[in-house]
């Protein structure tokens, strides 16, 4: 885990680590094999400061190189959209020469809000952290986030978060959302790859995402026999279950 306060480029951009020298050497091999014309926004993109543009960053990077490595072909970086000024992220073929439209997103489950919020915790650890405490250490709780900077304040041994309820397809639903309609009709199909930064994001959370979360239904039938169905729940069904007096339903997982 990173320090409080450290930027995830920073780190990797100062590190004598062999793990981080050889990062940065793929890093910048891939860089150089970019298109120069996009090259310079990408760059400035990945040394953010910020989290999600350094992330998204080097997805894209990923995705380009990724195209190439199995002998694929990116035709345009952003290509031109005529009916809109909104592009998305590459025009690539496949195998049979048929074109697509391939769109990087990512799926950190934290609105701008959260980014902000976690930004001034940032700021207030490190306040804390800093201060000089030679004999003794923090044992630090965190329950929520601040709502404004705090001003500067002994140094954190353990810090602990609050238990909480991990949801993954709740991440990875909104951001596929955004994405799905955000160009409007085109000309060539179109493909989201999604890149979940959560520990706890996996295949069946993203079938979850599209499908809906499993649930199992429990009713009676007309001569008082137990009916059960497996089916799945969209989010805006919500959490309870709307088919009756008579049925109730339980998650699957």
């Amino acid at each position: 885990m990173l320090p409080a306060g450290e930027a995830q480029f920073a780190y990797l951009n100062l590190s004598a680590r062999r793990e981080a020298v050889r990062v940065r050497e793929k890093v910048d091999a891939w860089f150089e094999g970019y298109p120069e014309k996009s090259r310079d926004e990408l760059v400035a993109r990945f040394r953010s400061a910020i989290g999600d543009p350094h992330h998204s960053a080097f997805f894209e990077l990923f995705l380009y190189h990724l195209r190439l490595a199995r002998g694929r072909q990116v035709i345009e970086i952003e290509p031109a959209l005529p009916h809109t000024t909104k592009s998305p992220d590459f025009l690539a073929e496949n195998g049979a020469r048929e074109r697509f439209y391939l769109e990087a997103v990512q799926a950190s489950g934290l609105s701008s809000q959260d980014v902000a919020a976690r930004a001034r915790l940032s700021t207030a650890l490190v306040a804390i952290d800093t201060t000089p405490s030679p004999l003794h250490f923090l044992d630090l709780t965190v329950s929520g986030s601040p709502s404004q900077p705090h001003e500067a304040g002994p140094p954190i041994g353990i810090r602990r978060t609050p238990v909480m309820r991990i949801e993954p397809s709740q991440c990875i639903r909104p951001a596929l959302k955004k994405k799905a309609s955000r160009y409007g009709k085109l000309d060539h199909p179109y493909l989201v790859a999604l890149n979940g930064l959560s520990t706890h994001h996996n295949e069946e959370a993203v079938i979850d995402a599209l499908l809906g979360t499993p649930v199992m239904r429990i009713s009676r039938g007309p001569n008082g026999e137990e009916i059960v169905e497996e089916l799945r729940r969209s989010s805006a069904e919500g959490s309870a279950d709307q088919t009756g007096a008579n049925s109730h339903s339980c998650h699957c997982r």
